[in-house]
């Protein structure tokens, strides 16, 4: 009996743990193209899209973009570009990518590692907008972020908005490391001036990037995420990001067994192991073990006639690839004395070893024979240089990153000319609006602007409401339309700022919903705002004057609804969905240009 409880102790612990390994496998962090569709959709909804992309551009759930994309009627997906490794990132390092007609789709897929490394104007023909989703390590040398630099610079040239879709850096936000990247050596192995290690995602690297290029670039950033979050903390499952980059060890080893082109010490087992021939093992597990790098344990292995060392992580949130790389090669010349790749004077005779560290003075330091304490400390006054430098570009810092959702929906309902700012350049999102301001709304919403002139200095209903007040026009349209009423006292009370209830009134009236509701107002009104997830995670007081932010949060959230058509017996008998406010929006601009 006593075996038998025993045995179902253990077998009930690995369950729990089991369940544990399960539950922490929920994603914490929202992706950039996720937050896309939750709150940007409106950026690429009608365009002709772009996407600059490879397998590793998928949702949470691992559904691919260009699926997602591809399905999204209210769009088209006129081309694909694929990096290195091409599309589904199976072609070999440096292997040349052909481009081809996508044989599912019908699309072109551009490849941006064959015959050109940027997009050329022929392959941006008719595209609108370009996006940009693929997961970077975090290494500078890692040629994605240059596809990055290289899209945006050409979308520049041909006035092509770029749309960054952000993802993690595996590797983390905090760790910044290595020598920086000197002008003389940039190249698609290092684009710009950075260390080994940014410490930044691919939506800060652009931003950084757009310091030179001046792109008209967005980043749609992830929710979430902190700068301290190594990959296995987002929750998100990993996709290879190439062939030698099969797994989260291989990306956190990639900087610190990969260093060594051209030296004869050299990276095997996907970035697991380091070493070379002439290399004592155990000297050299010793010597890296002694050196007290974080988060890292040296274990003496034989590679064929090479010694060396594997990797073991210990710590991947204090583990630094890049330091643990310059230390190895340190080290590794201290055993067999490999001789140092030089480059020459010229821009076609500098050596790949020099492009990687972005320098030529980490091989006269080895040469030297300089130890990787003084390595270190010789590149630390350029790299501390960056650390300040770089503050202007981040996006997220040690709290996890909100999307700001009123913030998002005004600068929507701005760009569609539904709000306007005040003269300082603010929109005051705490301040309350009027019932005056928001007829106004109503009206630009209903597409029905250009009807306004018109109404400005004819007789009102309200004797409140003044012909030739700023107002006039926009009160009497919209009480005509039906979205607005007054008081019983004939008054329309314009300078009265307006409640949550009629807010939401008025913007169900816009949907076609008017008074056929059953019940009582305004309980009937509440209560379909609520069945429709329009007032989905937001507190009010529905008898209380409704601040700026949460009017046009809730303003937004009905541009993509369907509007509603009644019977004689007032029952909802048609959706049009045809006619969502977002795309009357876009005619009535069309029509007042």
């Amino acid at each position: 009996m006593k075996r038998v409880l025993a045995g179902f102790l253990v077998f009930f612990i690995l369950l729990l743990q089991a369940g544990a390994g399960a539950a922490a496998q929920t994603p914490v962090v929202r992706l950039g193209n996720e937050v896309l569709f939750d709150s940007y959709h409106y950026l690429i909804k009608g365009k002709r899209v772009g996407l600059v992309t490879n397998q590793t551009g998928v949702d949470s759930k691992g559904k691919s973009l260009i699926d997602i994309l591809a399905a999204d009627k209210s769009l088209t997906l006129a081309a694909l570009y694929g990096p290195e490794h091409g599309i589904d990132g199976a072609a070999k390092a440096g292997a040349y990518v052909e481009s081809y007609t996508h044989p599912r789709l019908g699309i072109p897929v551009y490849s941006l590692y064959g015959k050109t490394r940027r997009p050329t104007a022929e392959m941006l023909k008719g595209v609108d907008v370009l996006l940009f989703d693929i997961q970077d390590i975090g290494a500078r040398s890692y040629t994605y972020m240059s596809t990055l630099n290289y899209v945006m610079a050409e979308a520049k040239k041909y006035n092509i908005p770029v749309i960054v879709l952000d993802r993690p850096n595996p590797v983390g936000g905090v760790i910044v490391e290595g020598p920086m990247m000197e002008d003389r050596f940039i190249s698609f192995v290092g684009v710009d001036n950075l260390p080994m290690a940014h410490g930044m995602t691919a939506g800060e690297l652009a931003r950084f990037f757009n310091r030179k290029i001046g792109a008209d670039l967005r980043v749609i950033p992830m929710t979430g995420y902190t700068r301290q979050m190594v990959f296995q903390d987002t929750g998100l499952p990993w996709v290879r990001t190439s062939p030698n980059i099969q797994d989260l060890d291989s990306a956190f080893g990639y900087m610190a067994t990969g260093l060594g082109e051209g030296t004869g010490i050299f990276q095997a087992d996907k970035f697991r192991w380091i070493g070379g021939r002439g290399i004592n093992e155990v000297e050299f597990a010793r010597l890296l073990n002694g050196a007290g790098l974080p988060g890292v344990v040296f274990l003496p292995e034989k590679s064929g006639t090479a010694g060396g060392v594997r990797l073991k992580i210990t710590d991947y949130r204090t583990f630094n690839p890049a330091r643990t790389g310059i230390y190895a090669l340190a080290f590794a010349r201290s055993l067999n004395n490999f001789t140092v790749p030089k480059s020459g004077q010229t821009s076609q005779s500098i050596v790949m070893f020099d492009k990687i560290m972005g320098t030529d003075k980490i091989g006269q330091y080895l040469e030297q024979g300089l130890s990787p304490q003084q390595i270190e400390a010789n590149y630390a006054p350029a790299l501390n240089r960056f650390k300040e430098e770089r503050t202007a570009y981040l996006i997220y810092g040690d709290a996890p990153y909100r999307l700001d959702l009123a913030g998002a929906a005004t600068e929507r309902l701005y760009g569609l000319g539904v709000i306007e700012g005040y003269p300082d350049g603010t929109f005051r999102l705490a301040n309350n609006i009027t019932r005056a301001e928001f007829a106004k709304v109503a009206v630009i919403m209903a597409g029905l602007k250009n009807r306004e002139p018109l109404q400005r200095s004819r007789p009102s209903l309200f004797r409140d409401v003044l012909p030739g007040s700023w107002h006039a026009g926009w009160v009497n349209l919209a009480f005509q339309q039906g979205f607005v009423k007054g008081y019983p006292d004939g008054s329309f009370r314009p300078d009265e700022n307006i409640s949550a209830a009629e807010v939401i009134t008025v913007l169900l009236r816009i949907l076609g919903y008017n008074d056929h509701l059953t019940g009582a107002w305004p309980g009937n009104y509440l209560d379909k705002a609520a069945e429709l997830a329009l007032t989905w995670q937001m507190e009010f007081s529905s008898a209380a004057a409704l601040e700026r932010g949460k009017v046009f949060q809730l303003t937004d959230r009905i541009l993509d609804f369907d509007r509603v058509s009644y019977d004689a017996a007032g029952k909802i008998f048609r959706k049009t969905g045809e006619a969502s406010l977002f795309n009357q929006l876009l005619e009535s601009q069309k029509l007042t240009k």
